[in-house]
């Protein structure tokens, strides 16, 4: 078993996370999502890779969206990239190093790809991701430690194919209705929501286990089919942790789990509800709330959104180190 080295847990002291990079490290995984490139310390990984054992998996999101040539050339690159406190000139990373470097990542053969699924549901996507990440990571250093070279893996995958392919995430959660579960709501088409609410599943599970004897549900496992019993789940769950993202109060699906719950926790106090938001989330202002009014035909939605943002909400980020994510668990 390899050690597993995540970035954002060493951001404060950029030359000694290259370090790593350049020395330490068997196989860089690049996780592309919107702004992945167009962060300062990841393109820095990037270019470190590839003028060193240059041996990356390039992991896909819906989000990203690759950038046109004229963005990655020598000329372009450094207005494509965000601009900070961080200056990879002092480093030696220069435009026509990065340039380079993203034409390695992207286009090149010797950096196997993997793609997020778009079949799969909540977290067996990434749990098909990761499998499929092991496999490409196991060939390539099979590949070093037998030929000292950095050899390319070359083989492209999408785990679309993989829908039969669920693992320990799918559990069935309808088959645990009843009263007592730790119920997570989150928006199913949002791969950081599905992200968010499995690291606080991971973290707090082990902390929970007595007082949630029923388990827990993490509503964006179920398949489209199933929302509407899910609803029932959150009615008889002992607790509700809702994470709020950006589309949230405008899914259906969720808006109709987030209402549920806060009208059940209101009206009959038998459970309790926790707002989680995420970086990208606007809160409702107060004069905004009558617009919601209309949205449901069974609550005052307007009414539920206010008394659910009367509530002390607690903020996660997926992007942050191990550390705050564990204090963020712990005061959810």
């Amino acid at each position: 078993h390899e050690s597993c080295f995540i970035d954002s847990d060493h951001l404060s002291n950029l030359d000694d996370l290259l370090d790593v990079v350049r020395c330490r490290t068997g196989i860089l995984v690049v996780y592309c999502t919107s702004d992945t490139l167009r962060r300062p310390w990841c393109a820095a990984e990037i270019a470190t890779a590839s003028v060193t054992h240059r041996r990356a998996i390039r992991l896909l999101t819906e989000s990203f969206c690759s950038p046109r040539t004229s963005q990655i050339t020598s000329e372009g690159v450094h207005n494509y990239i965000h601009q900070s406190d961080i200056s990879l000139d002092e480093l030696g990373i220069f435009p026509d190093v990065l340039a380079t470097a993203f034409e390695w990542l992207l286009l090149s053969p010797e950096v196997a790809e993997v793609c997020l699924s778009t079949q799969l549901v909540g977290l067996s996507k990434f749990q098909q991701a990761v499998d499929d990440i092991a496999k490409f990571g196991t060939i390539s250093l099979a590949r070093l430690a037998l030929s000292r070279k950095s050899s390319s893996v070359g083989t492209k995958t999408s785990t679309a194919t993989a829908a039969g392919s669920t693992d320990r995430f799918e559990r069935d959660a309808l088959d645990f209705l009843g009263r007592g579960m730790l119920v997570i709501s989150s928006l199913p088409e949002d791969d950081e929501a599905t992200a968010a609410a499995g690291i606080i599943a991971g973290k707090i599970g082990v902390l929970i286990v007595e007082q949630f004897k029923r388990g827990m549900c993490l509503l964006a496992n179920l398949r489209e089919s199933d929302q509407e019993s899910a609803l029932d789940v959150v009615s008889s769950a002992r607790a509700v942790i809702i994470i709020l993202s950006k589309g949230s109060l405008r899914s259906s699906a969720q808006l109709a789990a987030i209402l549920t719950a806060v009208h059940t926790a209101d009206t009959m106090q038998s459970l309790e509800v926790v707002p989680v938001f995420t970086p990208d989330f606007r809160f409702v202002q107060n004069k905004d709330f009558a617009n919601y009014k209309g949205l449901s035909d069974d609550f005052d939605a307007g009414d539920l959104l206010h008394s659910l943002f009367k509530r002390i909400a607690i903020g996660i980020a997926t992007h942050s180190s191990d550390h705050v994510l564990d204090a963020q668990c712990q005061d959810i």
